[in-house]
Order: C-alpha cells, then structure tokens, then sequence
C-alpha cells in the first residue's frame, strides 16, 4: 500500500509533482486472503512500523477510511500477500480472472 500511496499522493522528494490522483489500488485487499486461499507471511517488523507510520500520518490514509481499515485489518491478523501468490493458482489467473474481475466489480480502493 505505501507504494501505492506514493503514486498517488507523490513523494516527499517531488511532492506532487509526479503524482497520479486518480489512480486506484487494484492489488490484493485483506478479505483476499481467505476468499482465495492464498498463501501469506507474518509481517515483519518493517511492515508494522510502516503500517503504524502510515495510520498515524499519511493524509490520504487519515482521510479514507478504506484505507485505514486494510492497515489496521493487516496489522490485526499479522499476515500480508504478495500479488505474485496469485501465481498458485495458475500463471495466467492474474491477466485473466483476478484484475479483469476487480475492475469490472469496482472492488478498489
């Protein structure tokens, strides 16, 4: 998600100078992780120190409550996914089901 927000918000270096305002976040969403069986990791310390970073001070996050709630459902379970375990279930899942379902289900952030 912090790579998410930097393209949408912009950076700190440039600001919003690159930013991309509309965008959406298409990626996994935390009910993902059950619906779809997907192998997980435990946060590491990193990832709960950027979570907890983001909660209390990015804009866009204190701003939006969708964003809030995948944080803090992240941190409560202790557990992410990467896109790439999407690859389990077939190499072309991602191209084929995954995004062209999400997007046309409007299920983004």
């Amino acid at each position: 998600m912090a790579i998410h927000l930097t393209y949408k918000a912009g950076s700190r270096r440039y600001g919003d100078l690159y930013a991309i305002k509309n965008m959406k976040l298409v990626g996994l969403l935390s009910k993902d992780l059950s619906e779809l069986k997907l192998s997980t990791h435990p946060l590491t310390k990193r990832d709960v120190q950027l979570a907890n970073s983001l909660l209390a001070e990015h804009p866009l996050v204190r701003e939006n409550d969708n964003y809030s709630s995948e944080l803090r459902e992240m941190l409560k379970s202790n557990r992410k996914a990467e896109l790439q375990s999407l690859y389990e279930n077939s190499c072309r899942f991602l191209a084929d089901e995954f995004l062209p379902s999400r997007i046309l289900q409007r299920r983004f952030i």
